[in-house]
């Protein structure tokens, strides 16, 4: 997360169906978009984020399960000075609410 409005998010939500799902947004210049989303059993879920030059990929695992990847190579321009402005280097960290919407990020 640079910003509010620069930022890509991974998280578990709930569907309109009360399905349990994994999200992956990216917010940018164009607004939030929903990159891909995938539906689970299990309400404990892990994710992960690899960062490798501009490239960033998204993970997720479902207790004892193998990692699967979610969305494809994302560009990690957002997070930077030059694209979002500002100072202050892009972060990483957990987010949690107790909203209920289809949008792990308020």
């Amino acid at each position: 997360m640079q910003n509010e409005k620069s930022y890509a998010a991974i998280g578990l939500t709930k569907g309109d169906d009360g399905r349990n799902i994994v999200m992956l947004i990216r917010h940018d210049k164009n607004g939030k978009k929903i990159l891909a989303t995938t539906s689970i059993s299990s309400t404990e879920v892990c994710v992960k984020v690899e960062g490798r030059d501009e490239t960033l990929r998204f993970y997720w695992r479902q207790k004892g399960g193998e990692w699967a990847r979610l969305g494809g190579d994302e560009c990690s321009d957002i997070l930077t000075t030059q694209y979002a402005g500002g100072f202050v280097g892009a972060t990483v960290g957990l987010y949690a609410t107790s909203k209920s919407s289809s949008d792990p990020h308020h």
